[in-house]
């Protein structure tokens, strides 16, 4: 089965659906995450990933999310303010036969978020649910990144020892304006962007 209207894709790395594509559409900001740093990325998180719940809060291509998916994350749960998005991510889930992921056609700074589809089994209520790992990879233009972390604090859904990964523009945050009760404990860079991996601690 084929999507209707791709424009681009990605292919998953390792795990259930490995070598499997993703299908997604051109949208202002939307930027996969590499896959010599997805790779990396999951390396890192190779110890905890199965059976973890996860953020994805800018979903995007889901890239991420469905890389969690396939390495055997319990669940996964997506947010996108684009319409086309969120109907991409649904769709390519169908194809993969992913039935343990839930999407938000929403802003992930909304108070009062509820799932695209409420009669989904496996949606629950943001503000009952905390997270194991949190993708945080917002468009950069929209310089939000810190924002969205005070968000995470706020709303407290991060579990206790939760990860974060984070990705953004070389030398546009310092690290040190990160939560203090976030510590880095994997960091990479490229000529134009640095990603890290926060633990949240105390």
């Amino acid at each position: 089965m084929q999507l209707s209207i791709p424009h681009s894709s990605v292919r998953i790395i390792a795990g259930k659906y490995r070598h499997r594509k993703i299908f997604f559409d051109a949208e202002p900001g939307l930027r996969p995450t590499h896959d010599r740093i997805r790779e990396t990325l999951f390396n890192w998180l190779q110890p905890v990933i199965e059976n973890s719940v996860c953020l994805d809060a800018f979903a995007g291509s889901g890239a991420l999310g469905f890389e969690a998916l396939s390495r055997g994350a319990k669940q996964v749960v997506f947010f996108d303010t684009s319409k086309k998005v969120i109907s991409n991510l649904k769709e390519n889930a169908k194809v993969l036969g992913v039935d343990n992921a839930v999407f938000f056609y929403q802003d992930f700074f909304c108070e009062a978020a509820q799932p695209a589809e409420p009669r989904d089994p496996g949606a629950i209520h943001r503000e009952l649910q905390q997270f194991d790992i949190i993708f945080l990879d917002p468009p950069f233009q929209k310089n939000i990144l810190l924002s969205a972390c005070e968000f995470i604090i706020k709303k407290k859904l991060l579990k206790p020892n939760g990860l974060v990964y984070l990705e953004f523009p070389r030398g546009e945050i310092d690290g040190n304006c990160f939560p203090a009760t976030w510590e880095i404990q994997k960091q990479g860079h490229t000529k134009t962007l640095v990603y890290c991996l926060l633990q949240r601690t105390g």
